[in-house]
This record gives C-alpha cells, sequence and structure tokens, in this order.
C-alpha cells in the first residue's frame, strides 16, 4: 500500500499542476483506483499542501515505532504476552512486543475481542480465560447453526 500512496500523492500533484478541482482530482481517482483510493480527506490534506506550495510528494517522518502489520504471529504474541502478564499496560506492551499501539489495540479487540485494556486487568489470568469461554461458545453456536442449515438443507435431485 505504500508504493501506492505514493504513486496516488504524483498523481494528485499532476492533478493539481494540471488546474484541477479538488473535486475533480478526487472523482478522477476514485474512478482509476477504485477502493484502493485513498480517502477523500487524505486526498484533500495532499491537494491542499500542493495548492499552499509544497512540491515533495514523501510522506512526512511520523514519530514512534512504525506501524505493524496484524498477523497471526503478532496474534499469538499478544496472546502470549496477555496470558503471562495480564495487568501490562499498553505501553508495555508497545516496548515488550515491539508494536505500535493501534496494533495490539487493533488486535486485543478484533482478534481477542477484548473490549478495552481495562479487561485485561483481571486476577490470575481470568480475561484470558473468559475469552477461550467465549470463544467455544461462538465454535458452539456455528456448528449448531450448520448443522441446522444441513438438516433443512433441500435434497438435490440428478
Amino acid at each position: 500500500m505504500k508504493k501506492m500512496s505514493f504513486e496516488q500523492r504524483a498523481n494528485i500533484k499532476f492533478c493539481f499542476k494540471l488546474g484541477k478541482t479538488f473535486t475533480e482530482t478526487f472523482n478522477m481517482m476514485k474512478e482509476v483506483y477504485g477502493v484502493d483510493c485513498l480517502s477523500r480527506a487524505r486526498v484533500h490534506k495532499w491537494f491542499k499542501r500542493f495548492q499552499e506550495g509544497r512540491e515533495d510528494i514523501k510522506d512526512d517522518d511520523h514519530p514512534g515505532p512504525a506501524n505493524t502489520v496484524v498477523t497471526e504471529t503478532n496474534i499469538e504474541r499478544v496472546r502470549e504476552f496477555i496470558k503471562n502478564e495480564p495487568d501490562a499496560s499498553l505501553r508495555h506492551m508497545e516496548v515488550e512486543l515491539n508494536m505500535s499501539k493501534n496494533s495490539i489495540q487493533r488486535i486485543l479487540t478484533d482478534h481477542l475481542h477484548m473490549r478495552t485494556k481495562r479487561s485485561l486487568k483481571r486476577p490470575n489470568g481470568e480475561s484470558v480465560q473468559i475469552c477461550q469461554v467465549k470463544a467455544e461458545k461462538m465454535s458452539n453456536t456455528i456448528r449448531e447453526t450448520n448443522t441446522e442449515m444441513e438438516q433443512t438443507k433441500p435434497a438435490v435431485n440428478h
């Protein structure tokens, strides 16, 4: 995605240099890139930068650790870390796992189904047990639904 963002910034600059309006530029970007198009806000931000005289299309440096891709390996690393240190702060996890806080929060909420960091602060790894119970219930519900669907599925005659 980084390469595509760079390419899109170059195209935003190109449209600006051609005298296109922001709206025209954004509409062309959507047409060319479809779902991979930068957001309206980001296209506007870059268009405005070029209006203000910016020439460079390289992104600005951002402080802090680089964004970490959410992978199965990283999900497992966070799961194990929580199991061993349930009272750890996000900052501590960020340092120990060498991952961004955003990635850790995304893993906690989207993949481990924990609502907030506070849900980790339970004695004896209780939150991990709660997640395991929820995951088991979810699996059972899915299994039951699949069984019901198989039973109600009409027979196909050939």
